[in-house]
């Protein structure tokens, strides 16, 4: 498919410009891409199928860099590395020397630190906007946080020091009921779900919320563009702190990752028509299981590695 409206892509204000129609387009293109790039490179591919919408929204209603995208967990980044300059570089995403599988400041300016997915992002969002408010600037830091962060202890720690009078402040929760595997727990049962929540479910939502000083918006279909944008805008209008609620899809757009979004969350190279796995080029142990049978085989390295 040819990327006709990505390829003159090539900051996130060239979004600005575009109609509903051709942001839509935009989304496809920016779906094939991955899907492409991961089909020979391997990598991190339902949840960034999963984000495109959010993240396209987020570069329309949003200036980055000024206004600081902050993603907590920065494997589901690379709709946001298409969009800001970095698309012709992305087949070589995960290669040597290329660019990486997750957020890293070297390579751009609109990535602001490096992250994995440890439930950091709302703690380095609080931290960004006291510089911003020492510094008196005014513009807006969004945390990306995902519905795993969500219940991660540094997270609630972070909740518990959200500031009352805390400006443009604006937590984006892309809920898709998953992390790697199904999410579990009371935060997942009571105030995460899918693409309805009953009234009930939704106001404990905003119960939730409100003693942390944030105001709730949502939930919003994680796939309709003008709802996101709309509810943004919203969001961006308030001037205050607040958290809007999107549900998204793992693997949205294509089939096999939708229906096994487990197996498609980090993948090896693929074949595109039939989603099957192409077997592995050489039979030589990778890192990983070298690292893991030494450290199984010597205790005390396990003792180590949990003292550090």
């Amino acid at each position: 498919m040819k990327n006709h409206f990505l390829d003159n892509i090539h900051s996130p204000q060239d979004l600005k410009s575009l109609t509903l129609s051709e942001l839509r387009q935009v989304a496809d293109e920016i779906r094939d891409l991955i899907i492409n790039v991961m089909s020979v490179n391997g990598g991190h591919l339902s949840s960034n199928l999963g984000s495109v919408e959010v993240i396209l929204a987020l570069h329309r209603v949003f200036n980055s860099p000024l206004d600081k995208i902050l993603f907590d967990t920065s494997h589901q980044i690379y709709p946001h590395k298409i969009l800001t300059g970095r698309q012709k570089e992305f087949s070589s995403i995960r290669k040597f020397n290329g660019l990486c599988g997750f957020a890293n400041p070297c390579e751009s300016p609109h990535d602001h630190f490096y992250a994995g997915h440890a439930g950091t992002g709302l703690s380095l969002g609080l931290g960004v906007a006291k510089a911003r408010d020492l510094n008196q600037s005014s513009d807006y830091v969004i945390p990306f946080i995902s519905d795993a962060p969500l219940g991660c202890g540094l997270t609630l720690e972070a909740f518990n020091n959200i500031p009352a009078n805390l400006k443009n402040f604006i937590i984006l929760l892309n809920d898709n009921a998953m992390a790697i595997s199904n999410g579990v727990g009371n935060i997942h049962n009571n105030i995460l779900g899918r693409f309805q929540l009953p009234r009930r479910t939704l106001e404990e939502a905003k119960y939730f919320f409100r003693p942390f000083h944030l105001d709730y918006i949502g939930p919003i279909d994680g796939h309709d563009i003008e709802a996101l944008i709309e509810a943004l805008e919203e969001a961006k209008a308030k001037q205050t702190s607040i958290i809007l609620h999107t549900l998204t899809e793992k693997g949205h757009g294509m089939p096999k990752a939708t229906h096994d979004p487990i197996t498609y969350h980090g993948v090896k190279p693929f074949n595109i028509d039939s989603g099957k796995f192409h077997p592995v080029p050489s039979p030589k142990p990778t890192f990983p299981k070298i690292f893991g049978n030494f450290v199984l085989k010597n205790p005390f390295y396990i003792d180590l590695i949990v003292q550090m």
